[in-house]
């Protein structure tokens, strides 16, 4: 009996302990997104700021692909082109900070909502004077 119960204490401490380290998924950093990216759609709504007036919008209809980069040294390019690379002169400077992606050349942060191997789904809030635009923005990595 004390040997089951050794067998079965070791097995739930070993399923702790390979459970219990895996990554903190609220915590991302800019080594979690280097590579390259394909912009696939954008879908959201604008409305009123009171919430009325709501106008839903999806943006997949782009006759070109549009590529991001994102480098180990805290820059990226954004380019129609696929024949982008670390030799690329960046477009922009960018920083995580837990889920939250922000630009250098952009005053808006967006809400990495979902980052694997295949894909990344950005969120964001925006006010434009008098609207609201809140939208998802999808990217595939690129091999």
């Amino acid at each position: 009996m004390k040997k089951y119960f050794l067998l079965i204490a070791a097995t739930l401490f070993a399923t702790t302990i390979f459970c219990g380290c895996s990554k903190d998924d609220d915590n991302l950093s800019n080594s979690d997104i280097l590579g390259k990216w394909v912009y696939v759609k954008t879908v959201g709504y604008e409305s009123d700021l009171d919430g009325s007036n709501k106008d839903d919008f999806y943006s997949d209809d782009y006759s070109y692909q549009r590529y991001v980069l994102f480098k180990n040294d805290g820059t990226g390019v954004e380019s129609f082109s696929k024949d982008i690379d670390d030799s690329s002169t960046p477009d922009f400077s960018y920083k995580i900070d837990g889920r939250v992606l922000t630009f250098s050349n952009s005053r808006y942060e967006y809400y990495i909502k979902k980052l694997n191997k295949k894909e990344m789904i950005w969120s964001y809030n925006r006010v434009f004077g008098d609207y609201i635009e809140n939208g998802q923005v999808y990217f595939e990595r690129v091999k």
